[in-house]
């Protein structure tokens, strides 16, 4: 090939290298650009788990990708309402652009919020609501509904004995939709109902309290678990201790696979679910609603299911994806 021929293929060698870089360097400053320029949103769970809140959690992923939202993760080791408290605020500070968290009825929550609205970010409340409606929106369950199932199971069964009602000190609002649910639905049964309050920091620790709690009333017949740590403690105490507890009938709350596989070894007699993915999509949808038109629904509330044992059922108990979650 003669020297001249040589000269023009470096040329256009050249060119094209040229163009294929522009172009590469012109894609990924697109993308840093559309990255930068999408809507984050931050979900500040009460605990990160890869439990029912991983489940809220895996429902703002499917809405958040469907229309181009950041979405993060950030939650505590175990239960910490000061510590939640400080993740919301450092959310503010972030310039974040929506805030989904669980409400819990205090005065520097409110607060909080309030400074999240004036600064134009929406917050959307999941699980549980605060009553001052600082909050843009509420994503929850029908929990007085959620309560008249639990009755109306426990009715058909033979109960010899008292029914205890337990749950967490935390989250008091939601509980007690669901406790005046069941003793409105168990009115008339004759049967005498306690509440025993267990802790909120981990299941441990609210088992510790549950069999205490059981221990010291020997008489129960029947128990309601009126939220996740109970409900997970109680179907663990029925197959660690069938001798003490193994006559002692009970409906659970919520949906997931430790509390299926107990259902299917009939430790337990029922279980109460909503749908925590569904809240999650639900939560994002009413964030777009405010991005775009400046008005959120004020609440909606979702329907709860008595679930029984089948094969649809497990699939739903366990599918889900693990969430990176950020601890605070």
């Amino acid at each position: 090939m003669k020297a001249k021929d040589w000269v023009i293929v470096r040329v256009v060698l050249i060119v094209c290298l040229t163009v294929i870089v522009s172009t590469y360097a012109f894609e990924m400053k697109e993308a840093q650009n559309t990255f930068s320029n999408r809507k984050r949103v931050v979900f500040i769970s009460p605990v990160a788990n890869q439990g029912y809140w991983a489940q809220i959690a895996n429902g703002i992923t499917d809405a958040a990708d469907a229309n181009g939202l950041h979405a993060k993760f950030i939650g505590a080791r175990e239960s910490d309402a000061s510590q939640q408290l400080s993740a919301i605020y450092d959310a503010i500070s972030s310039r974040t652009d929506a805030i989904i968290t669980v409400g819990i009825d205090n005065a520097e929550y409110e607060t909080a919020f309030e400074k999240a609205r004036d600064q134009g970010i929406t917050v959307v409340l999941v699980d549980t609501d605060s009553d001052a409606g600082a909050r843009n929106c509420y994503i929850g369950t029908d929990n007085f509904k959620a309560g008249g199932l639990a009755a109306e199971k426990i009715k058909e069964m033979d109960i010899q004995g008292s029914i205890l009602l337990t749950g967490t000190e935390r989250s008091n609002k939601t509980q007690a939709e669901r406790r005046q649910g069941f003793i409105t639905g168990i009115d008339g049964e004759n049967l005498k109902c306690f509440t025993v309050q267990c802790s909120s920091k981990s299941v441990i620790h609210a088992r510790e309290d549950l069999y205490n709690a059981l221990i010291d009333r020997p008489e129960t017949g029947a128990v309601f678990c009126m939220e996740g740590y109970t409900s997970r403690a109680f179907c663990q105490l029925k197959e660690e201790y069938p001798e003490k507890f193994g006559k002692i009938k009970g409906i659970v709350f919520d949906l997931n696979s430790e509390t299926y596989e107990a259902l299917g070894l009939k430790n337990i007699d029922g279980i109460v679910s909503q749908s925590p993915r569904e809240m999650g999509r639900l939560a994002v949808q009413e964030v777009i609603a405010g991005f775009k038109k400046g008005n959120v629904s004020k609440k909606v509330l979702l329907t709860p299911e008595l679930v029984e044992f089948s094969t649809d059922n497990m699939q739903g108990a366990t599918e889900q994806e693990k969430v990176e979650w950020h601890i605070y």
